[in-house]
């Protein structure tokens, strides 16, 4: 029979693929957002039937790491197919072939990555009694065949022609297995686990099914179009999802013990919005991402390739719509590219991380594609947004942050920091000296490296709800605030909803000089001391100290020159600036070749943060916690007011001199020769010219 069809074949060799002229709509639903990544309208290695119902395989096939894998089952092949086809000189590849490829032969995988091939199948019409699978580990390095004993799927005559087969869970080729559940035709589900690549008959039954959830209207329908996917849940059990292209899916645990799948039916026909149902198409695919469990599925209009995501609650089978991929194929449900009348879009998700996936989709004798899927978690933490946020994402930041900061020129925008976790600190070496701590002695505390974020608010009153006084600084509470993310480089979020602050408390911000702000942030002095620095954060709120105003436009600031003692360590350190967030006249305010404290916020210019391929050599910089390496960056450092003007040696401190002047600074930068109220900034002059700044909290009443 086999070579019968074989023999009507009518071999189509494309050169190459093209790509579509005219992409589908996507539409996101409840936060969620789909976009396709790329689509190939030409599936090359298919042959052709004319005249004939069957094409030389292909029939079924699943997306994973970039490619589209399809069984050519009548070549005997699996091939596989990536974004490159749309090149004019792109081949099939030929990831694995197999002996006695036949009709009906379906094509799976585990949890691992292994195959699963049907090679031999029960039908009646074709004069096969048997059921036989090749397993192939996933580096091709071991491959067997088990062949199902009629003590565990006995042979039933017509309804026993099984065409699909689902997903297995586990890792077959491991000691602990996996499981495989599949549709016997009309009388049954078969469950069989596999260890070490071998079938364990002892653990491998014919189960019943009891529905106990779902519409009353919604029943078991066995079919010979069926098959069962093994997924698993966000709570870490394994469910089966069984798939009658005719209904609704069910969702099924399995009471090992008594043999029975427990299913609950997924009313997906009749709850979805009009004009969003199910199609009568297999190929739906569960996953799980972030705490959530998902459900990918064919949309009408029937047999073309529109398809739907869904959240799904294994607790109650409730569901929320999250995105719509549109038709793409342009003709209709009757119309297909070989004469070939064949109900399926294959579709499959493959989790990048908490809130993005991959959906593959493989049309047969239609379309491949790969899109992008991505449904935020409802509480996120700052430090994810700032580093795996995608920008136009809306987020609710899950943990409690402090308001720090508005600037006079953008009263809408608020600066504001969670507390201190930050993915790449600055961690000083052991051979190491921070010069801003242990020479200088400005910093007392311990540096705060929080994440930072400017959140933009509709108004000023909105944003100005945060700062009760400079002092008193409001703190939002974890899963109060969500914004949409407009830039990630700088972390920036529009503000959608927010509740106004209970908590109130205060902020000492970090003091940094021109050191913070150099690549590498180690710096040997002129005796031999390796010196260590801080790196500031991208939208930070800080103190800038010892930074002496360069050239006439004043857009650059180094650190002192070193004479006269004023830079005993020989220190380097540079930065520019940008006057945009200014209120007064910086020309005015600022003088070229004086040396002036200031507060500002400091923006990075390009990433200061990339992973390190394998192979690359390293920069050179210093390493830092994590896998991360520091690169060269530049940063840009917006003044926000007057700068206070000094003369100061940037030295440690000497047993051999005394001080001769005290002058303290509040936090508006007014001088005294007596503390003020509250904060001051204490500066003492030597009489070797050296200059310890200081900090200290005044209560005079």
């Amino acid at each position: 029979m086999k070579q019968k069809l074989k023999s009507l074949l009518l071999i189509a060799l494309v050169a190459m693929a093209t790509t579509l002229g005219i992409r589908a709509e996507e539409e996101g639903f409840n936060g969620g957002k789909l976009e396709q990544i790329w689509k190939s309208s030409t599936i090359l290695g298919v042959s052709t039937v004319i005249g004939e119902e069957w094409p030389d395989g292909g029939q079924q096939g699943y997306g994973a790491d970039d490619k589209i894998y399809v069984h050519l089952n009548f070549q005997g092949k699996i091939v596989s197919h990536d974004s490159n086809d749309f090149l004019p000189d792109w081949e099939v590849e030929t990831a694995l072939d197999y002996e006695d490829g036949f009709i009906d032969a379906a094509l799976s995988h585990d949890e691992a990555g292994n195959w699963i091939v049907r090679t031999k199948n029960q039908n009646y019409y074709l004069g096969s009694y048997e059921n036989e699978f090749l397993l192939i580990k996933h580096d091709k390095s071991q491959r067997t065949y088990i062949t199902l004993p009629e003590s565990i799927c006995p042979f039933a005559g017509t309804a026993n022609c099984m065409m699909y087969l689902g997903t297995a869970s586990g890792d077959i080729f491991s000691a602990e297995g996996g499981t495989l559940a599949f549709a016997g035709g009309r009388d049954g589900i078969y469950f069989i686990t596999i260890r070490n690549g071998q079938l364990v008959e002892s653990e491998s039954f014919k189960a019943d099914f009891v529905k106990v959830a779902g519409p009353e209207n919604d029943q078991f329908v066995y079919s010979v179009e069926a098959h069962v996917n093994a997924w698993r849940a966000s709570d870490g059990t394994v469910h089966y999802l069984y798939i009658n292209r005719a209904d609704d899916p069910i969702d099924m645990v399995l009471d090992k013990e008594n043999r029975v799948f427990k299913g609950t039916c997924i009313d997906v026909h009749r709850q979805m919005p009009e004009g969003y149902s199910r199609g009568q198409m297999n190929g739906y695919s569960m996953f799980s991402m972030g705490g959530k469990d998902y459900m990918v599925f064919p949309s009408i209009p029937n047999w073309l390739d529109a398809f739907n995501i869904i959240e799904y609650n294994i607790e109650d089978g409730t569901f929320v719509h999250k995105a719509y991929h549109k038709n793409d194929y342009p003709k209709t449900s009757t119309d297909y590219p070989y004469e070939v009348s064949i109900a399926c879009d294959w579709l499959n998700g493959e989790v990048i991380n908490d809130s993005t996936a991959y959906i593959y989709q493989y049309f047969p004798w239609g379309y491949m594609a790969k899109y992008k899927f991505v449904d935020p978690i409802e509480d996120t933490p700052l430090e994810y947004i700032v580093n795996e946020g995608e920008v136009n994402n809306t987020y609710t930041i899950a943990d409690d942050i402090i308001a720090v900061y508005i600037a006079e020129k953008e009263p809408t925008r608020l600066y504001a920091k969670d507390l201190g976790r930050h993915r790449y600190p600055s961690v000083k070496g052991a051979d190491e000296v921070d010069y801003v701590k242990d020479l200088a002695k400005l910093q007392e505390s311990e540096w705060d490296q929080s994440n930072w974020v400017l959140l933009d608010f509709n108004t000023a009153e909105e944003a100005q709800k945060f700062l009760a006084s400079s002092n008193s600084k409001g703190v939002i509470k974890g899963g109060t605030l969500t914004g949409v993310l407009t830039d990630k480089l700088n972390p920036t979020m529009k503000v959608t909803s927010y509740e106004e602050p209970t908590q109130w408390t205060d902020y000492l911000e970090n003091y940094y000089v021109t050191g913070n702000m150099m690549d590498p942030l180690v710096q040997t002095d002129n005796k031999g001391k390796h010196i260590f620095f801080v790196e500031p954060k991208p939208q930070e709120y800080v103190k800038v100290f010892w930074a002496t105003c360069d050239g006439p436009e004043r857009k650059h600031f180094h650190a002192p020159d070193n004479q006269q003692g004023s830079n005993g360590h020989d220190l380097k350190g540079s930065f520019n600036v940008d006057w945009s967030l200014y209120p007064g006249d910086y020309l005015k305010d600022f003088k070229e070749g004086n040396t002036y404290n200031f507060h500002a916020i400091i923006r990075y210019t390009k990433p200061h943060h990339v992973a390190i391929e394998d192979g690359e050599e390293p920069s050179g910089a210093p390493r830092r916690e994590g896998e991360e390496e520091v690169r060269e960056g530049d940063y840009m450092v917006f003044p926000l007011e007057g700068g206070e003007g000094i003369v100061t040696a940037i030295n440690e401190v000497t047993s051999d001199c005394f001080p001769v002047e005290v002058t303290y600074v509040n936090m508006m930068g007014m001088t005294s020769t007596t503390p003020f109220e509250g904060l001051n900034i204490v500066v003492t002059r030597y009489s070797n010219g050296s200059s310890l700044v200081t900090k200290e909290m005044r209560n005079n009443h």
